[in-house]
């Protein structure tokens, strides 16, 4: 085991590969796609919020 000129990890003289992967179920998928969307909701209602109170509109 050794590191080369380039940075990277060898083992035997050949490139070790270093990662982790992520599955997610598709339940997983549509839970993270809503709470995304509801985020981006909550930030574009503080933003307006934020501008409407800046402007002296209410």
């Amino acid at each position: 085991m050794g590191v080369g000129d380039d940075g990277d990890l060898y083992w035997d003289g050949k490139p070790v590969q270093v990662g982790k992967r992520i599955d997610l179920t598709v339940w997983q998928i549509i839970y993270g796609v809503a709470a995304l969307v509801i985020a981006a909701i909550a930030a574009g209602s503080a933003a307006i919020s934020a501008l409407v109170d800046l402007r002296g509109l209410s």
